[in-house]
This record gives structure tokens, sequence and C-alpha cells, in this order.
């Protein structure tokens, strides 16, 4: 599950190289409203994408131990409600938000996240004390979009986590480049 500036056309090169490095198959997700796919992008449209993906790869004859879900940024929100309903493998989180509210606002008792908390749209902290399988979250230090504290926030809240990568002096949009061989 993508960022929310790209879409899968601008995403392919990694997932090429991605597949090709870990000699596995990358089914990528397109949300509706993104690239090629039509409608208008909505929160619940894109959890219903990630859905429609997995159904698609168990109808294909990929068993559900084979898949791991994996989100980027926003796209951490998808990948964390579908591994908290549906079995996989594994969940691999770059660049996570611990919520949309918090990723919006500083905190503090009258932050968005608290005041408006029962109306949070993305909520992967929630998601991610229900997900049983091994969890790899991954995050640049230097990452001012989403600091760190967010990933902290999911990690702590893993039933299964394995241990995390943090990317020393890597912001939001250059983990991999910034530790590309260990990535």
């Amino acid at each position: 599950c993508h960022a929310n500036a790209t879409d899968c056309g601008m995403m392919l090169p990694f997932y090429s190289v991605l597949a090709k490095r870990l000699r596995v198959r990358v089914a990528a997700v397109e949300y509706a409203g993104y690239g090629a796919a039509t409608g208008a992008p909505s929160v619940s449209d894109a959890f219903a994408d990630a859905e429609a993906a997995y159904d698609e790869l168990l109808a294909r004859g990929t068993p559900a131990e084979r898949i791991v879900a994996y989100g980027q940024s926003i796209g951490s929100a998808p990948a964390c409600r579908l591994a908290a309903r549906r079995s996989v493998r594994g969940v691999v989180l770059h660049s996570p938000i611990a919520s949309g509210l918090r990723a919006i606002s500083l905190g503090g008792c009258c932050a968005p996240a608290s005041v408006l908390g029962c109306m949070e749209p993305f909520q992967n902290v929630r998601h991610m004390r229900k997900i049983e399988c091994p969890s790899l979250i991954i995050h640049g230090t230097a990452d001012e979009e989403i600091p760190i504290a967010h990933a902290k926030m999911l990690y702590a809240a893993a039933r299964r986590a394995a241990p995390p990568f943090w990317v020393k002096g890597a912001g939001h949009n250059d983990v991999v480049e910034h530790s590309e061989e260990e990535y």
C-alpha cells in the first residue's frame, strides 16, 4: 500500500527492485482516485482496495501465509487494518503514521487526536494491538513529515514486533536511499 503523493505507476521501479532483490512477487494496491484507478479517494475505499487485493491474491492461489502486508506512510493505514482483520504472514510498515489526526497536529490535551479521537479514520495503534503476525517497523530518525514518535507508538503497541529499523539521518521520503542494502 503506497504513500499519499504517489501511485502504483510511480512506485513500479521500487516494487520491481524489491521483487527481484527479495525474490518475491509484489501485488501493488492502487486506491480509488489514484493513478489510473477510477473513483474519488476516500478512507473507506482505501481500506476496501486493500481487502480486494488480498481477496484477489487468495483467488489466484496465493495462500494467506505467503502474504506480507506492506504499507508506506499513509499506506500503513490500509496495511494495518488488513493485517488486523485478515491472516497474513507479516506486516512491514515504512515511515508509518500512528493515526491520521496525530499526523496533522502536534500533541497535547487540546490536539485533534485527543479531542476528536473517536472520529479518527486511521486507527493504526488500535489495529496494531490486534495484529498477531510479526511486524517490522522502518522509520527515518530525521523524518519531519511524520516524526519517528509515530513509529515508536506502533512498535510499543505491536504484539510481535521485530526489532525496529531506525534509519539514522533519513527523512520521510529517503529511507531507502539512506540505507539501501540494509533496507
